[in-house]
């Protein structure tokens, strides 16, 4: 008889476990989510979250933070939902039957503090079965004090002259790097320096200063990957 009870016992905890995973399924709409461990060292009480998905297209490996903020986790959700949702649709697609390799999509993330402020930058490749994989980098920047995310445009907006002073630092600074000046070209380095907010939508906080991420491509051959630039943060008060 207490073997029955104990059979009855685990049916209930299985079933439980199934419609809480169901649940979470729906409601993030797009992969199952899981914990994978707590107490990431940025922003104290936050978790890390992993996306893990694969079948006989593709593969998908996301890991994103959750915190105690709902504004930065709207935004850091809706991040991985439009990368992911785009990678699916370019799965889908594809008419090929015959893949010799699976599409793969993988995101990661570093984090960093700074006063007010948490930032997050994101690290996204994917392999859509083409010469050679995409990398992609996008940033979150949320100011706990206001409650706000907050971008290369606000800083902007508050200094005029704030794209002519990172346009003339990342300028002058990569064009002394030497991989640039044996490899690199410098009509390419000026355009992608140039004092527009779309050369410097990548930017974090750190406790050394702005930091700057430049795309493949962006400022140099793809080649030589990416770049990144540190402001100190007396060049832009």
């Amino acid at each position: 008889m207490k073997k029955i009870y104990i059979y009855v016992f685990l049916i209930l905890v299985i079933l439980i476990g199934l419609i809480f995973v169901i649940k979470v399924c729906k409601e993030d709409k797009i992969l199952e989510i899981k914990e994978t461990f707590a107490s990431l060292t940025v922003a104290s009480n936050s978790y890390l979250k992993e996306v893990n998905e694969e079948n006989e297209k593709s593969k998908i490996l996301i890991y994103y933070p959750e915190t105690t903020y709902k504004i930065l986790n709207e935004e850091i959700l809706n991040l991985v939902k439009s990368v992911a949702e785009d990678f699916k649709y370019r799965v889908d697609s594809f008419e090929d039957s015959k893949l010799d390799r699976k599409f793969e999509l993988n995101i990661n993330f570093d984090t960093y503090e700074y006063d007010n402020y948490v930032s997050y930058v994101f690290y996204t490749t994917i392999d859509d079965l083409g010469a050679h994989p995409e990398y992609h980098i996008a940033t979150v920047n949320y100011d706990i004090k206001n409650d706000k995310i907050i971008t290369i445009d606000d800083l902007s907006a508050k200094n005029p002259n704030l794209l002519n002073v990172l346009s003339n630092y990342c300028y002058e600074t990569l064009s002394n790097e030497d991989v640039i000046k044996e490899y690199g070209s410098l009509e390419q380095l000026k355009e992608g320096t140039e004092a527009k907010l779309s050369n410097f939508k990548n930017i974090v906080f750190t406790k050394s200063g702005l930091i700057i991420f430049f795309e493949k491509y962006s400022v140099g051959p793809y080649v030589l990957g990416d770049f990144s630039v540190t402001v100190p943060y007396d060049k832009i008060i």
